[in-house]
């Protein structure tokens, strides 16, 4: 049982305690999101999961997503090939995630606010799923 750190074609690695370990597929093999049967291509980095080997290949994909929130500060915003990236000062640690297309951002009360609205500096409560922020509140 660990999260996903990466998904490839052939393998997928998942990191358990400080280690990150690789496994290769089965020929065949299911995956299940939240209990219920799902595509390969639906599995995320940040996702727990739990895997099922048989001969030492995966022949069962078993991944929750993996949610909560933080209260944090906003340290960098950083516009990335795929989006934009934010990193985050929670409890003097610092730790980077990706934004959802579709994020909810409220700054002091005023909604459907943009990426490009938020400042460094600013503190808030962040939703994350998977290692993706999906919604920001900001109240300065």
């Amino acid at each position: 049982e660990g999260t996903i750190q990466e998904v490839k074609r052939e393998a997928i690695k998942v990191k358990v305690g400080n280690t990150i370990q690789e496994y290769r597929y089965a020929s065949i093999f299911v995956v299940y999101i939240n209990g219920n049967v799902s595509r390969f291509s639906n599995l995320e980095k940040g996702m727990d999961v739990e895997l099922e080997l048989k001969n030492g290949l995966v022949y069962e994909i078993n991944a929750e997503d993996n949610e909560f929130q933080v209260e944090g500060q906003i340290d960098t915003i950083t516009q990335t090939n795929n989006g934009y990236e934010l990193a985050l000062e929670v409890n003097n640690q610092r730790f980077i995630y990706k934004i959802s297309d579709n994020i909810n951002i409220t700054i002091e009360g005023a909604i459907n606010k943009e990426i490009t609205d938020l400042k460094v500096g600013q503190k808030g409560k962040f939703e994350i799923v998977n290692n993706t922020i999906v919604e920001i509140t900001i109240e300065d």
